[in-house]
């Protein structure tokens, strides 16, 4: 492990005057001095949700590419144990994506939310 760490670049100090922008909120973001912006943020559990697509757009459109974008499932208190849920991320831009959330039982309508967290520049 210490050769892996040790042959990382140095990290880049940050630019003089400042170490970075915060939006402190929900669904917020930072962007580090280097250009680098990390967003997150949750879309609640949506009435009739399962097995369909829907659209979120960042706090912030990203001015140069998107790197990544994770979801993860959020579902309503009153899905039964045992029940499944799931969310998928289908594409990205620079000022959103679209994902499709889906309740895996047979005529389920399961309400379907996220949390998120994208990384880009």
């Amino acid at each position: 492990i210490a050769d892996a760490i040790g042959s990382l670049p140095a990290p880049t100090p940050p630019s003089e005057g400042g170490g970075g922008v915060v939006q402190l909120q929900p669904n917020g973001y930072f962007i580090d001095p280097s250009g680098l912006i990390i967003q997150w943020g949750s879309t609640p559990s949506s009435a009739g949700g399962a097995n369909s697509i829907h659209s979120q757009s960042f706090p912030l459109t990203f001015p140069g590419a998107v790197f990544t974008v994770c979801v993860g499932t959020l579902t309503s208190r009153s899905v039964a144990a045992g029940s499944q849920t799931m969310a998928q991320l289908i594409s990205t831009t620079t000022s959103g994506f679209d994902w499709f959330a889906d309740a895996l039982e047979a005529g389920a309508t399961h309400r379907v939310g996220i949390h998120w967290i994208a990384i880009g520049q």
